[in-house]
């Protein structure tokens, strides 16, 4: 009889919002030992221009990141 291996994977969830929570992006992907975050979005959140006002936090950071846009 094949052993069964189990595997569990829990990740807690923080949620933020409001005015300028923008200023804290490098500061949680640093606690959360990011290196390298990915950001999912869509075409319209890009054309919104809300995207690149995300990025400036990550670039100062120098946390190199990957935005998928094509969801």
């Amino acid at each position: 009889m094949a052993q069964q291996t189990t595997i569990n994977y829990f990740l807690p969830s923080q949620i933020e919002f409001g005015v300028g929570v923008i200023a804290n992006l490098a500061a949680h992907v640093t606690a959360l030992d990011g290196k390298k975050p990915l950001l999912v979005t869509d075409e319209g959140v890009m054309k919104a221009g809300l995207v690149p006002l995300l990025l400036p936090q990550l670039d100062e950071a120098e946390i190199k990141y990957i935005v998928l846009d094509t969801v």
